[in-house]
């Protein structure tokens, strides 16, 4: 099917360490029901290295699911969202989130992860990463993917390389191997992804374009391949 969504918000430094947002937006379907988007945030920087936010989200649900079938049904979802970074040293850190999506069908999706981030160049932005992620649902659903378990490990590399003072080329890969059961069912199997692309900055204006594809193997294959962009003005 054919769609089009599209969002509209600010963002405001309340203090030098608290930044705000909040969006919204519709998301139109050609041959499915639409949805309102709604975004918002808060995030803290503490003078101890460490960043901390916290984020909620409402739309439809192929986010998560990445099931067209749920679009066709009009499944929608909100999700509450936290996440902690913390310096240990100049080049090593380590991220930790938790996250809550109450689906409008009853279901419940909870996801947790933690990884850690090296940057082995001070004059290059690369990171290397390793990091786990794991995936529970609360109920069965036929219309998507819905595991009792889904647990996923990765090495993660990630760069940005100036070409021009305005043009930045970026990228990000990264490989492991993943469980999960569902239904009495197990799979084992291997998952990676691809993704890159270029950011475009003038003054207050940035313009990033990029695209992707990853896949994930347990009992069968999943692949989705992403292309988008962005357009940010400051002011």
């Amino acid at each position: 099917t054919d769609g089009l969504s599209g969002l509209i918000g600010l963002e405001r430094s309340l203090t030098p360490a608290v930044t705000v947002d909040a969006r919204i937006g519709y998301a139109w379907w050609e041959s499915a029901p639409g949805q309102l988007l709604v975004r918002g945030g808060v995030e803290a920087s503490l003078s101890t290295g460490t960043s901390l936010a916290l984020g909620v989200e409402h739309g439809g649900f192929l986010d998560w699911s990445d099931a067209f079938e749920a679009v066709y049904a009009g499944i929608d979802a909100t999700s509450l969202r936290g996440t902690v970074w913390q310096g240990i040293t100049e080049a090593w850190g380590a991220f930790g989130y938790a996250e809550g999506t109450f689906v409008s069908d009853g279901n419940r999706r909870i996801a947790l992860g933690a990884s850690t981030d090296y940057r082995p160049l001070r004059d290059f932005e690369l990171l290397l990463g390793l990091g786990v992620d794991y995936v529970t649902y609360t109920a069965r659903s036929p219309l998507y993917y819905d595991p009792d378990t889904d647990v996923s490990a990765a090495a993660l590399i990630r760069f940005d390389q100036p070409l021009a003072e305005w043009l930045v080329l970026f990228g990000e890969g990264n490989c492991g191997v993943g469980f999960a059961e569902q239904a009495g069912l197990e799979g084992f199997g291997i998952n990676y992804g691809v993704s890159g692309g270029l950011r475009i900055t003038r003054g207050g204006l940035k313009l990033s374009v990029q695209g992707g594809r990853s896949q994930s193997q347990r009992a069968i294959v999943y692949t989705s391949y992403t292309f988008g962009g962005a357009l940010e003005v400051a002011f």
